[in-house]
């Protein structure tokens, strides 16, 4: 079993119980959680949470957002992130979402041949 780990902003304090303007938390090479307080958005700090997401695991990143999220959609999608399936979400939810995969450049256009190929294109 792989545990989670949570990491915050350079500049946040660690002690617990104090607010936290942005957290990020990984499984693995699996984006569990990123979280940005609302006041906070569009100020660099989930850029740089995903980047020391990147670069803890330089060969790929995963994640899922439920479909409806177009803000978190737009984020993910400027940081390299590319849909690659749809579906629901784990019950109780059972949302629609999409699962995202970021991988470096190089094996991004491998993919992107893949897919291609696969959709006979």
């Amino acid at each position: 079993m792989t545990a989670i780990r949570r990491y915050l902003p350079a500049d946040e304090s660690a002690v617990v119980g104090v607010w936290h303007r942005a957290f990020l938390a990984l499984k693995g090479s699996y984006v569990d959680r990123l979280y940005v307080d609302p006041t906070e958005q569009r100020k660099g700090w989930g850029r740089d949470l995903i980047e020391h997401a990147k670069a803890l695991h330089p060969d790929g990143l995963e994640l899922h957002t439920h479909q409806e999220n177009h803000g978190a959609r737009a984020f993910y999608e400027s940081q390299g992130f590319v849909a690659v399936k749809y579906g629901l979400s784990p019950a109780p939810e059972l949302a629609p979402d999409v699962e995202y995969h970021w991988r470096p450049e190089e094996l991004s256009l491998n993919q992107n041949s893949l897919l291609r190929r696969e959709n006979g294109a």
